[in-house]
Parts: structure tokens; sequence; C-alpha cells
């Protein structure tokens, strides 16, 4: 789950509030993930992964 947080002058951190709009990630266990793959489709979508 991603949520928004604001981190002040004194390294407090203040975490938002959860909107209507966020949910629950699913928990995929054991999943593999294929760097190459990845960043070649980091590519097509210019995306930059490394930013």
């Amino acid at each position: 789950m991603f949520r928004r947080a604001l981190l002040d002058k004194e390294a407090t951190i203040h975490v938002l509030p959860v909107s209507n709009y966020i949910d629950e990630a699913d928990m995929i266990h054991g999943a593999v993930y294929n760097k190459k793959i990845f960043f070649e489709n980091a590519s097509t979508t210019q995306i930059d992964p490394l930013r």
C-alpha cells in the first residue's frame, strides 16, 4: 500500500490520511522478476526507472 507523507525541517514524518482512492495491494508470494524485461518495458513506456 502506498501512502503519502511529509518530512518537516526537524525530520519528523507526518503521514497523510488515506483517501478514498487508495486500496491495499494484493500480496504476491514467490514472485520472480526479470530485470531485463523490466527495463525494456520501462524504456518502451518512456519511464526512467533510475530517476
